[in-house]
């Protein structure tokens, strides 16, 4: 069995309320060699923010992991990726721990 680490984080606007409904996803089942990617679909990485902003996903592989939120109202921050500027989000996972993080969103629109 291998072991596996789980990401918690706590979502919320830029006046701390908490952000119901947001989907946060990962994908540690898509592989990239040679310009090319192949995806495993025996499982999805995401998970839903509860009435208090939270969100758990459990079982990703240990290592640097990008996710991104998708909500209606909401995303995250822009930062540089491959040259463009895009709402990623980066989290560290070490096996048999769980990482926190809370995520400040901004205004979709």
């Amino acid at each position: 069995m291998i072991p596996t680490a789980t990401f918690r984080g706590v979502v919320h606007d830029p006046s701390g309320k908490p952000v119901e409904g947001a989907s946060v996803m990962f994908w540690p089942n898509v592989g990239w060699s040679c310009g090319y990617s192949q995806i495993s679909l025996d499982r999805e990485f995401a998970g839903i923010t509860d009435a208090s902003g939270v969100v758990v996903v459990a079982n990703l592989p240990p290592g640097s992991e990008d996710f991104v939120l998708q909500h209606a109202d909401w995303h995250l921050p822009l930062v540089e990726r491959w040259g463009r500027r895009e709402p990623y989000g980066t989290v560290e996972l070490v096996a048999g721990e769980t990482a926190e993080l809370s995520l400040a969103v901004i205004a979709s629109r």
